[in-house]
């Protein structure tokens, strides 16, 4: 298996995060992203995250390139009940699929959250993504509820669910 390196994204991040993000929205069985979106996280986005908000990536050691990220952010920056509440986004190329990246990307992802002082982690998943469901639920999440036509993508709603964790 490949050497990575977990670390925090820097602005010369951005182009090969972007990379990842538009390799996986070729996927549509597993992700809801698509081409329209921006290019990924610009430098300027990097270059000004918040003390409460973390991109973390993993990063082949011999081989440039980025093969997974995990995006954590505050739930509500404004709304101070919700402090301790992160939401988080996490992509895998799939060709890392079934190598432990997920585990260590996550728990990377919580020494992270705890260092910004949250408590509780959730996330969005298509419900007929069940690779990552029994992921996150074999780590520690519980599902809340479905999301009934959560999302429309080519004309097609898409149920989800929402899990979370305490930390």
């Amino acid at each position: 298996m490949e050497k990575l390196v977990f670390r925090h994204a820097v602005p010369d991040d951005a182009e090969a995060i972007a990379m990842l993000l538009h390799s996986i929205a070729d996927d549509l069985s597993v992700t809801l992203l698509d081409h329209d979106f921006p290019l990924g996280v610009s430098r300027e986005v990097i270059e000004n995250l918040s003390p409460k908000t973390a991109i973390i990536i993993a990063e082949k050691m011999e081989s440039p390139g980025i093969v997974g990220c995990l995006m954590l952010e505050s739930y509500s920056g404004h709304i101070h009940p919700f402090d301790h509440v992160s939401t988080i986004a996490m992509y895998i190329d799939r060709e890392f699929y079934d190598k432990g990246i997920d585990k260590q990307l996550l728990d990377e992802g919580f020494k992270a959250a705890i260092e910004a002082g949250f408590e509780k982690i959730y996330t969005f998943l298509r419900v007929d993504n069940i690779r990552a469901i029994r992921f996150f639920v074999n780590n520690g999440f519980r599902i809340v509820g479905t999301i009934h036509n959560f999302a429309k993508k080519d004309n097609i709603y898409i149920d989800g669910i929402i899990i979370e964790r305490f930390i």
